[in-house]
C-alpha cells in the first residue's frame, strides 16, 4: 500500500486514514483548519490516494465559489464545479464510494 499524490502526508495522518479507511472504495473528506481540504480514499487496488479540493471563483468581485477535484482517476468528477463539499461528496457516493466520517 502506497501514498500516491503530490503530497506528503506525515505518518501519522497516513497510519490514520488506513486506519478510517480499512475497505477498498471507502473515502473521507479531510476538511481540518489550517490544512489543505482534500478527498482520501482507498482505491479498487487498495492504494491509499489524496487529492486536494480545489475553489473555482468566478469573479474577484464575488465572494462566491465553487469546489472542485483534478485527477484522472476521477474520470467525469475531473474539473466539474460542484457549490459545495457535500455535493461533491454526494457525486463521489454515486460512483460507489463509501464515505466515512472523519
Amino acid at each position: 500500500m502506497e501514498v500516491i499524490a503530490h503530497y506528503n502526508v506525515n505518518s501519522d495522518d497516513f497510519a490514520l486514514f488506513v486506519k478510517l479507511l480499512p475497505q477498498k472504495l471507502m473515502f473521507l473528506v479531510d476538511s481540518r483548519p489550517d490544512r489543505d481540504h482534500k478527498v482520501v480514499h482507498r482505491s479498487a487496488n487498495d492504494e491509499i490516494l489524496i487529492t486536494f479540493i480545489r475553489r473555482h471563483q468566478p469573479s474577484a468581485w464575488k465572494p462566491e465559489f465553487k469546489v472542485f477535484i483534478e485527477g484522472e482517476n476521477w474520470g467525469s468528477l475531473n474539473g466539474t464545479l460542484f457549490d459545495d463539499v457535500a455535493a461533491l461528496a454526494y457525486a463521489i457516493q454515486k460512483r460507489g464510494l463509501q464515505q466515512v466520517e472523519f
